[in-house]
């Protein structure tokens, strides 16, 4: 093991006194095989074996800055973000004044779940920016932790790639296009139960907000076979799902305009079988 770097509060303050009129440059900055520990409450973190290259950087009061292109590139191993534990992180990225680029080709959790993660996010009126997440037989058990209001088990495959023009959060949303497809053979989820709306006859169930939300509440949630594909396109979105309950089967469709301003959810469970 290397050096170590411990992060606090006590450390923090002149670093940001000075950052209130000075400047910091990174032209090229590397750390290798640092253990860091992290006091900060905002940022409860640890790593070991981190290293850690940055190219082209500054640092001021209003943040962090590129030189004409910063280029980042980090690694680290048995990473604490509060409780969650990740086994191994790599990633690697650049920043320009036109467009922010990121690659994670490995970002592994316990029982060496783990999946890879690719984007572009253009800082250009009519740029272009996308997605592309995967992962194969998720362990979802390796996600418990405080971050999360529930508890997880089972596994998932997860594909997702989506893609928009724009440089605002309104003009990325409605011009949002592509695919998330989940599916999972087994999967538990603690605090997110059907109560109210298993088995019964064949008839609608229609459930305003608070049933909803009492529905998915009151007690765990397991479901079996599970298959939910999200599309994107022309400023819609269409859900498309099925899954199997303990008590029924369940088939769901859904369609609702993108827009920033008004939002709605129409053909929701319509059919439901004991």
């Amino acid at each position: 093991m290397g050096n170590k770097l411990e992060i606090g509060a006590t450390q923090l303050k002149p670093l940001t006194d000075f950052l209130k009129t000075g400047r910091i440059n990174l032209e090229h900055v590397r750390l290798e095989n640092i253990a860091l520990l992290s006091f900060i409450d905002r940022l409860p973190l640890s790593a070991e074996a981190l290293t850690l290259s940055l190219d082209g950087f500054s640092l001021n009061k209003d943040g962090l800055h590129h030189h004409p292109t910063g280029v980042f590139n980090v690694e680290a191993g048995s990473v604490l973000l509060s409780d969650l534990y990740i086994e191994r992180v790599a990633a690697l990225g650049t920043l320009d004044d036109n467009l922010l680029t990121l690659s994670v080709p490995q970002l592994t959790f316990r029982e060496g779940s783990s999946l890879t993660l690719s984007g572009t996010l253009s800082r250009l009126p009519d740029g272009q920016s996308f997605i592309y997440a995967l992962a194969r037989d998720f362990d979802v058990s390796a996600l418990n932790s405080r971050l999360l209001p529930h508890l997880f088990a089972g596994k998932v495959s997860l594909e997702l790639s989506l893609s928009s023009a724009g440089n605002t959060p309104d003009a990325l949303i409605r011009h949002l296009t592509g695919k998330v497809s989940l599916s999972s053979d087994t999967l538990l989820i603690s605090g997110l139960g059907f109560d109210l709306i298993n088995g019964g006859d064949l008839t609608r169930h229609e459930l305003d907000l608070t049933e909803l939300l009492t529905a998915l509440s009151v007690s765990d949630g397991g479901f079996y076979d599970t298959s939910l594909q999200l599309t994107f396109g022309n400023a819609e979105g269409r859900l498309r799902g099925s899954t199997v309950l303990p008590t029924a089967a369940a088939t769901a469709r859904s369609f609702f305009i993108i827009s920033s301003k008004t939002s709605g959810i129409t053909d929701c469970f319509p059919s439901l079988r004991a």
